[in-house]
């Protein structure tokens, strides 16, 4: 539950020093960094118990004002909240599985949030980690790799790890190393929650099996508007991070989406030129001419031969796409070079 007394063990959490939660299941003690946090026969007054509940119903609820599938999602929310309260169980539920033939992956200690961008995710997954133990710990994609979320993961205990907004480069190649290779059989490590904008219907079997999938299909805006808070969003990580990350956020990414989706919706096509030119403001030609050139040399902006394309990896794009998704960026490019381009 909410427990404002007691939230937020450090006042800044950095790499070097980050809270740690450990769940006693023999007498039901909760330690934060080793001191006693909670304990079975501790008085919670029950009206703090019902303001927490008011308050979580009253954010959920919030989302009834979305576009798209509102309702839906609302029910996501909730069947997702239900999974991440018990997850920090699932280690101890997982170490005790095993000796009776049970197979531990019943006891899930992976979930993604998928869906659209504006859903809500990011703000609704640090909500609910705060609302766990005063304390959310998250890290963008850019930071994100299989053995940085396995060592976090640990440190963590308890502490749910947040990975968000994962790119659909860094979900092919990371997460099935994280999951596939997850043979952790301690009592205590954190549960590990992913977001993303992009489709993962097509998780392979062998991965849906260890993990909660959680699709959100609304927004707080219309989809064909969401471009407005990626701009908005890219100006915080140029300042923070620099050029090179925000261009990959936002031309490598959300406008070379934003393109493809604009062939099929009239809205998106009838919203493109104006995207093209706030990132001609986000950006100046010279930056755009230098990541252009960089984007060339990776794997974003070449095609895969056929001995480095898997076959068997249902997140890697055909060749077919990859040479579609060339082409786009092209004319993306020609785009944001040109001289002078019209918004009308």
């Amino acid at each position: 539950m909410i427990r404002s007394h007691q939230a937020r063990p450090l006042a800044d959490a950095t790499e070097d020093r980050i809270p740690r939660a450990d769940i006693d299941f023999s007498t039901g003690t909760v330690h934060l960094d080793g001191a006693p946090w909670l304990h079975p026969d501790q008085k919670i007054p029950a009206e703090a118990v019902a303001q927490d509940a008011r308050l979580l119903v009253e954010y959920l609820n919030s989302f009834l004002a979305f576009f798209g599938n509102a309702a839906g999602a609302v029910e996501v929310y909730w069947a997702f909240l239900v999974w991440l309260y018990v997850a920090p169980a699932a280690p101890y539920l997982r170490q005790a599985a095993v000796p009776v033939g049970i197979d531990p992956w019943v006891y899930p200690v992976y979930a993604v949030l998928f869906g659209r961008s504006s859903g809500g995710k990011t703000l609704f997954t640090k909500v609910a980690a705060r609302s766990m133990f005063g304390f959310e710990k998250m890290i963008r994609s850019g930071q994100f790799t299989a053995n940085r979320a396995l060592g976090l993961r640990d440190r963590l205990g308890a502490i749910p790890l947040l990975i968000d907004d994962v790119t659909r480069d860094k979900f092919s190649s990371h997460v099935p190393d994280l999951v596939r290779t997850d043979h952790e059989m301690s009592a205590q490590y954190a549960p590990v929650v992913l977001t993303t904008n992009r489709d993962v219907s097509t998780i392979p079997p062998d991965l849906t099996k260890r993990m909660v999938t959680c699709h959100i299909d609304a927004a707080i805006a219309p989809p064909h508007t969401i471009w407005i808070d990626q701009c908005e969003a890219t100006e915080t990580i140029k300042a923070r991070y620099g050029v090179s990350a925000a261009f990959d956020y936002l031309v490598a990414e959300k406008l070379l989406n934003f393109a493809e989706a604009a062939r099929q919706h009239a809205a998106f096509a009838q919203d493109l030129p104006r995207f093209v030119a706030e990132v001609r403001r986000i950006f100046t030609s010279s930056e755009l001419e230098d990541e252009f050139i960089r984007l060339a040399h990776t794997q974003v902006g070449s095609q895969l031969t056929d001995a480095e394309f898997d076959l068997d990896d249902e997140f890697r794009r055909t060749p077919a796409e990859q040479e579609d998704q060339k082409r786009i960026l092209m004319i993306m490019k020609q785009l944001l070079l040109a001289g002078q381009l019209g918004t009308s």
